[in-house]
């Protein structure tokens, strides 16, 4: 179960959800800054190809690589801050509404 969580394909749904701003999670939704919107896009833009391992799209790699950086990004400038916790609190929701279906 955890493994399934943490793959490629999961990140990429989340990381979608959070672009379209369409979470169902019960924590309320943060819109994404200009500065997390240019991370976002420098994280999906830094994936040339796709790992000659992996049985997915370069896109499922791109907008899990992405997730990756704008959680990545939150937790160094602002680890103590509100907006850190707010995000992993929504992602995590995320993974436990769709546990719940």
């Amino acid at each position: 179960m955890v493994v399934r969580k943490v793959r490629a394909e999961e990140q990429s749904r989340i990381m979608n959800r959070i672009i379209e701003g369409q979470g169902e999670s019960t924590i309320p939704f943060l819109p994404l800054t200009p500065s997390e919107t240019s991370i976002v896009s420098r994280g999906r833009n830094c994936v040339k190809s796709q790992p000659s391992r992996l049985s997915y799209s370069k896109e499922v790699y791109q907008d899990a690589t992405s997730l990756e950086c704008l959680l990545g990004y939150l937790y160094l400038e602002d680890c103590e801050g509100e907006r850190f916790r707010m995000m992993a609190d929504w992602v995590r929701g995320e993974i436990l509404r769709e546990d719940e279906e």
